[in-house]
């Protein structure tokens, strides 16, 4: 018999079923079972693959699987599973979830062992309900403490508006100044209507400073940073400038002072800011004004993004400022008046360099522009071009941002970035 005949036997579901019946009518102490277990355990057909134990490849398998049934099953499977485990970083819920869920578990209580885990971010929110749920306050078992730590770090938001948080403010910033450090991008909101300013600003004291090495993102609700150097922090989100020009004017300095490689301010309200702080940025800061994405707004922008064409030769004060332009069109309905407009307006835009038009139904590739089925006058195309005005694409748009900001140190983003 030869190698085909065997793997035909034991692949014919028939030919094996009346080969184990042959096998079991020999017995166990005859010579046919002694050679054929021998041959099993040669060829080691009882033991499982080296694969299954090898700690590289289980860690690989292991991070995309859920953190908590890696914990309480797969762990217990073998010693090198229990390594594998206990070294994988889990995907997990995002921060804010895990904060809600603790605040509603423990409200202003003390928060027991959770407080020694150090929370990073994202489908934690899972994992502490099934704690929470199988051992309430008592104490948790060290192989929760590992899967907590075990968690990849991501982006952490801090919304405060959640009305667990708010309430439980005190304990829950107690929780994360204790545990979230060396952080790269935060976001924090704030219910004023239950925590003011005070209370707000003392927790960005005590929590900002351990990630000040860290750091490269940070988005807060007013103009506030401890006076301490956040040496990589290169963009910086604020809500809003709505606050005393004297607490605006020695909070701005400092900043400027405190974070030397600051390459972006957006400020995400610009028509809330007061006129006396707007006038204070126009006479200090115009080079810095760089975009806006609210259309016109009462400062000295190079680009603008979505707008229409009455809004551009409105009686806007910066015309002569604005150098690239993104203007919102109806190809299918061109409005004839507004072409005229822009025609007799031209010379006040006396450094307008490019404009790109954006049609939300049909231009998905701006290109298109140029192309007769648009219903676009060719007149205009070619009486922006004899004023030296290109016509961009999308892309090309958008790269005058990185080409503009070259020439600066900072700069101002006006509106949602």
């Amino acid at each position: 018999m030869n190698m085909q005949d065997v793997l035909f036997i034991l692949e014919n579901e028939e030919k094996r079923k009346d080969f184990i019946l042959r096998l079991k009518q020999a017995g166990e102490i005859s010579e046919e079972f002694q050679a054929i277990r021998n041959a099993m355990s040669s060829l080691r057909v009882n033991k499982p693959p080296r694969e299954v134990n090898q700690t590289t490849i289980l860690r690989h398998a292991f991070q995309y699987c859920d953190g908590m049934e890696a914990f309480q099953n797969f762990r217990l499977v073998s010693k090198s599973w229990k390594l594998a485990v206990e070294d994988t970083k889990f995907y997990a819920p995002c921060v804010q979830k895990i904060l809600v869920q603790i605040a509603r578990t423990f409200g202003q209580g003390q928060y027991s062992v959770i407080e020694s885990t150090k929370f990073y971010a994202p489908c934690v929110h899972k994992i502490l309900v099934k704690i929470a749920k199988k051992f309430g306050q008592g104490e948790y078992p060290i192989i929760y403490h590992k899967l907590l730590k075990n968690l990849k770090t991501n982006p952490s938001n801090f919304w405060f508006y959640n009305a667990f948080l708010s309430n439980n403010f005190n304990s829950i910033s107690k929780l994360v100044c204790k545990n979230m450090k060396g952080l790269r991008s935060i976001s924090i909101s704030n219910n004023f209507d239950v925590i003011g300013d005070e209370i707000y600003e003392k927790f960005l004291i005590e929590f900002l400073p351990s990630s000040k090495n860290t750091l490269c993102e940070l988005k807060i609700v007013k103009l506030f940073l401890p006076n301490v150097c956040f040496p990589n922090l290169t963009k910086l989100i604020v809500n809003d400038l709505n606050l005393s020009f004297d607490t605006f004017k020695t909070q701005f300095a400092q900043i400027l002072g405190n974070v030397p490689n600051l390459k972006a301010i957006h400020i995400e309200g610009p028509n809330t800011i007061t006129p006396i702080i707007r006038d204070y940025l126009i006479s200090n800061y115009a080079e810095q004004c760089l975009i806006s994405s609210e259309g016109i707004i009462p400062f000295p922008v190079k680009i603008i993004h979505i707008m229409g064409f009455d809004k551009l030769v409105s009686d806007w004060q910066f015309k002569f400022c604005v150098e690239y332009v993104e203007i919102f069109i109806d190809s299918e309905e061109p409005d004839e008046g507004d072409w005229n407009d822009l025609k007799n307006n031209i010379y006040d835009f006396s450094n307008l360099k490019g404009i790109h038009f954006y049609d939300y139904e049909f231009f998905q590739e701006e290109s298109n522009f140029y192309k007769p089925e648009t219903n676009v006058d060719p007149e205009c195309i070619q009486f922006l071009k004899t004023h030296g005005i290109q016509i961009l694409n999308k892309k090309e748009f958008e790269s005058k941002t990185e080409e503009l900001s070259k020439n600066l140190k900072w700069a101002f983003h006006f509106g949602c970035h």
